[in-house]
């Protein structure tokens, strides 16, 4: 079996990379859609409490 000594190893590495960048894109997008959630939840109250137009609410939210 010679066929399987360095490039076996190269094959395992490129999977487990790509692995690890499906796993953090997926954390990275469950973290925008939580992020995106609650400014949306917090944006009623921004305008209320600050006393703001949508504008300006729109600006607050997106910085």
């Amino acid at each position: 079996m010679e066929g399987h000594g360095e490039s076996g190893v190269l094959a395992r590495g490129a999977n487990m990379y790509a692995f690890a960048c499906a796993i953090i894109a997926s954390i990275i997008s469950i973290l925008m859609g939580y992020d995106t959630g609650v400014m949306s939840g917090a944006m009623l109250f921004m305008k209320e409490d600050l006393n703001i137009k949508d504008e300006q609410v729109e600006v607050l939210a997106g910085s």
